[in-house]
């Protein structure tokens, strides 16, 4: 599948480990710890989705960010991963292309990436 993926994820507690197995599969990964920080990535071009990583106790913070988001011209769809109990009805409150349940994995998030991803391959067949 492959494209550009942005983690944002709300302070330092969570671990990292989508990293390396999303690159492995051929994805590019961005990180920001902050929302400020993503929206520069967003500005900059070239995000394909954003993933808010465990943002369920941060809804001020996430909520903000969503609302900035989509003020973009090019805002890119994102989708909520948490273990909170409340996440998939807050992800549903937020907009989000898709929620996933923590624990999950590099596979689960590319299968709903591929999803969501526009059919680049396709779009470069029909202009050849």
């Amino acid at each position: 599948m492959g494209g550009t993926v942005l983690i944002l994820r709300p302070g330092s507690e969570s671990d990292d480990n989508w990293t390396p197995e999303l690159e492995a599969i051929g994805y590019t990964v961005l990180y920001a710890e902050e929302p400020g920080q993503a929206l520069v990535h967003v500005r900059s071009g070239g995000v394909d989705c954003i993933i808010i990583d465990g943002a369920a106790d941060k809804s001020e913070s996430v909520t903000r960010f969503v609302a900035e988001l989509s003020h973009e011209a090019e805002s890119p769809p994102f989708v909520l991963v948490s273990s909170s109990p409340s996440a998939p009805t807050y992800s549903a409150k937020l907009g989000a292309a898709a929620f996933l349940p923590k624990p999950c994995c590099a596979n689960e998030l590319d299968h709903v990436l591929a999803r969501m991803a526009p059919k680049r391959d396709e779009a470069v067949q029909v202009q050849l």
